[in-house]
């Protein structure tokens, strides 16, 4: 994701970053898979794409961290974790296999 790194610098730059990269999803296989491959399953430290409440409690799209136990998201409020996402659309970590 090193590329992006400063390329924004609003939400409205981010969300424009995520519409040209045809999603959030495209967006972290073209960060991640280089990488690390997909993973079926969560390890510590995995990375994935998951779908959360957002502040007004519609579903949102976010990255987050496997702790070991809980996803880990920046939030306004700083980090937030949650054991279990509304639904996990992707995962990439070490060892995981393409799919």
């Amino acid at each position: 994701m090193r590329e992006w790194r400063g390329t924004y610098d609003s939400e409205s730059g981010a969300q424009s970053l995520i519409e040209e990269a045809g999603g959030l999803l495209a967006l972290f296989d073209h960060g991640l898979l280089p990488i690390w491959s997909r993973a079926h399953r969560p390890s510590v430290g995995a990375v994935g794409l998951v779908v959360m409440p957002g502040e007004d409690r519609e579903p949102i799209e976010i990255g987050a961290l496997f702790t070991g136990k809980r996803w880990a998201v920046r939030s306004p409020r700083g980090l937030a974790c949650f054991s279990t996402p509304l639904d996990v659309r992707a995962i990439w970590g070490p060892g995981g296999n393409h799919r």
